[in-house]
Parts: structure tokens; sequence; C-alpha cells
């Protein structure tokens, strides 16, 4: 007989039975879920109770700190006079600065000064070998005495041939009075042809001398400007060659020192040669590069100190120059301080600084940069009020090495903490150990 204890072999399963399969299969997954909740919302209460705690003992410190008084040190805000400057690197050049060159081709015969030696405008620095100079010289002044007699044989030639020429015009009007004369006769019949055939003779004479004459004229003219002419060129060719000797001599063109010889005694030398380098150095030009941002404050600058730290010295300076226009490639404009250099301490090529003012500002209040804090991205200071200190907002200016300027949120006659402000808290009582006189002592 079949078994009523399940389906026949081979019968399908009904679905609740599958569904209670798939439960029993899931049981521990969901019980190993339950039991991770658990462990989590432990854990977070855990976290959420030791945040509240450490929250707690925090207020508890700072109540603890805040009704403690905190050792500080003070200094009362003193109104100031502020200037705002800049410091400007630029680059002593010399005031006049010349390299030498030969005018003419020669052998260099001497030198009368060395590197480092001073000279004076106009002295002789070197010669060159001026014979040949001398020669042409000599030339030309005897070519001017040729054309000179020349000229003057032309004017005596002249002065005979003008001469002439007057004594042709009197003949010539005697022979036409004559002429006229006779043809009157003639026609009165007092006169016979044959006369007044030769008055006409002796009036064409005269008429034809009197063109030769003018013409010699003319000959002695030419004969006068040509020799005019040649002298003229006699005239320049000395000239020439005076100033060919003239330029053997190589003088200073200004006083100053000489840098250095580029050449020695017996080279010879061809025109445009370097022959030295001369330096004017009594008084210097510091040469500076002006950003466009800083221009207006330089704009009516008069003076400016001048900083050489090699030297460690400061010089005064005077602005000569103020470029119009920003060179191309850098875009800075062009300062030019001229300073006096009667010592000759100043040397081309040393770094200076020159010191520009930009503004002043009286009674402003400067104080150092350790006395400012940052909290919450903004500047506070802590002041001391009825025994306290007070937190002020602050708003900084100008700063100037390891001051700055506040220009909002302190006032002169308060007592700024100086030192301490770190470990205080806004309302916190305080012990002024020390007024300062000088906040910036600790910084020396």
């Amino acid at each position: 007989m079949p078994s009523d204890s399940g389906p026949p072999r081979g019968a399908k399963r009904p679905f609740v039975q599958y569904v209670r399969i798939a439960a029993w299969q899931l049981l521990p997954w969901v019980i190993l879920f339950f039991i991770a909740a658990a462990v989590g919302l432990g854990l977070y209460g855990g976290i959420l109770r030791r945040l509240a705690q450490v929250r707690a003992e925090r207020e508890q410190a700072t109540a603890a700190r805040t009704d403690a008084a905190a050792d500080v040190e003070v200094w009362p805000v003193e109104p100031a006079l502020l200037v705002d400057d800049m410091q400007l690197p630029g680059v002593v050049r010399p005031w006049e600065e010349l390299v030498l060159e030969a005018q003419v081709s020669g052998q260099i015969m001497s030198f009368a000064f060395d590197d480092g030696d001073e000279v004076q405008a106009g002295e002789v620095i070197a010669q060159i070998d001026d014979r040949d100079y001398q020669a042409a010289l000599a030339r030309a002044h005897a070519a001017e005495a040729r054309s000179q007699a020349n000229l003057s044989a032309a004017k005596a030639d002249e002065a005979n041939a003008r001469a002439a020429q007057a004594r042709a015009q009197a003949v010539l009007r005697l022979a036409r009075l004559d002429y006229d004369r006779a043809r009157s006769l003639q026609q009165e019949g007092a006169a016979t042809r044959a006369r007044l055939d030769q008055a006409k003779s002796s009036l064409d004479q005269a008429q034809a001398d009197l063109h030769a004459a003018e013409a010699a004229v003319a000959r002695a003219q030419a004969a006068k400007a040509q020799a005019q002419a040649g002298l003229l060129e006699a005239q320049s060719a000395i000239t020439t060659a005076q100033l060919q000797v003239e330029r053997c001599s190589i003088e200073a063109p200004f006083a100053g020192i000489v840098n250095r010889r580029f050449i020695t005694v017996g080279t010879l030398v061809k025109s445009g040669a370097r022959v030295l380098e001369l330096l004017d150095l009594h008084k210097v030009k510091v040469e500076i590069a002006i950003p466009e941002a800083d221009v207006d404050a330089v704009r009516d600058l008069d003076t400016a100190p001048v900083r050489v730290r090699s030297l460690g010295r400061t010089f005064a300076g005077r602005k000569t120059f103020l470029s119009l226009k920003p060179i191309e490639q850098a875009q800075v404009f062009h300062l030019r301080l001229v300073v006096d250099n009667p010592d000759r301490l100043l040397r081309p090529g040393m770094f200076a600084e020159a010191t520009v003012v930009r503004s002043r500002t009286k009674d402003a209040v400067v104080v150092p940069m350790y006395a400012i804090l940052a909290r919450d991205d903004a500047h506070v200071v802590f002041v001391v009020e009825d025994g306290k200190a007070v937190k002020r907002p602050v708003r900084l200016g100008i700063r100037q090495g390891r001051t700055v300027q506040v220009v909002d949120g302190l006032q002169p006659g308060e007592k700024l903490i100086t030192m301490g402000q770190r470990q205080v808290e806004d309302g916190q009582p305080v012990d002024v150990l020390r007024t300062a006189a000088d906040p910036t002592e600790r910084l020396q």
C-alpha cells in the first residue's frame, strides 16, 4: 500500500514548502544582521557619550582658565609718524664714459698717462707720429704761396687790362667826335669826302681797339678767378693738413680717470682703433628701474638716500631724469639719480639701493606683527580693559618689516597685549606683569 507521509516520488513540492526551506536558510544571516546592528548602536552611543564628556571637560577647562587670571605684558598704544617707503635696487654708472679712438693712422709714439691716472680736459693723453702729416702741411703752405703769387699776377694783369680798356674808351670818344665833325663839315661843303672817310676809319679802329681791350679784361678776370680758386683749394689743403696734425695728439674731452689702455707705445693704429677708456667719476649716476605701479610715487621726487651695502654708507641722491615711456622689453621706467663722488668711493658697477617715500601718515597706529592673531579668517588683537582681556577685530594697513599699521579697531591710549595674547580668551581676567616702553625691543 502506498504511504500517506509525503507526496509520491516525482511529484512537485507545494510553494509553501519552498518558502519554509528558504526562511530556514536565511535565518542565520538575519540573526547576524541584528547582532551587528546592536553592536553598532552600542558603539555609536559610546562615541556620543565620549564626545559629550570631552566637550564638558573642555568647557570646564575653559571656564577654569577664564576664571583664572593670565599673566600678560602690555604696551600703551601711541600714535606715531608712519613713513611708507620702498627700497629700489639700482646700479652705479659713471657720470661720463668714453672710449677714445684714433682719428688718423700712424704709430703710437707716447702715452702721457697710465691706467688709474687722472687727467684734465684738454690734456694730451697719447701722441701719434705726425711727421708725415707735418710734411703734408708744409706742402699745403707752399701751394698756398704759389696760389697767392698767381693771384697777385692775375690781379696786376686785370688792372693793366682795365687801364687799356679805359684808354680805348677815351680814344673811341675822340674818334666819334672827329667823325661827327667831319660829317657835318662835309654836309656843309667845308670838308672833302676823303676827310670824312679818314674820320670813319679812325672811328672803326677805335671801336676795334675797345673790343680788344674788353676781351683782355675778361681774360684777366677769368685768370684772377682761377687764381682765387687755386688759393682757396690750397687754403683748404692747409686746413685739412693742420687738422690731421692736431688729431695726432689725442686729448681728453673731459676731466676724468684713465680706466685702461687698449694699446701700447709703438702700436701701428688705423683710424677708428680704440686707444683708451676715460671715466668721469667726480659724480656718478645711479640707474634704477621703476615698476609702473610706483611711477607716481617718484614723479615729484627731488632727493632720495642711496645705500651702498658694500661700502656700508648712505649717500644723498638727486633726481635728474625719469623716462617718459617704459623700456619695451622689461616694461619698467628709467629713473636716474646723481650722487656727488669727490672721494671716488663709488665705482661703476656697484649695487645701490635708493629709498623712496610713498607717503607719510601722522598719528598712525603701528604695532608689532607678533601682537596680531588670526582667528576665524580675521585678524584680532587683545587689549586690557578693566582687568580683563578684550578681543578686538582689526583691519591692517601698511606692513614694514616686523611691524604693521592698524587702520581700524585699535585706538591710541589702549593697552595692547604684546605677550601672553595667545593664551587668553575674550573676557578672561589678566595680570599685567609688565608695561613695555617699546614693543619692538623683543625684535632686537
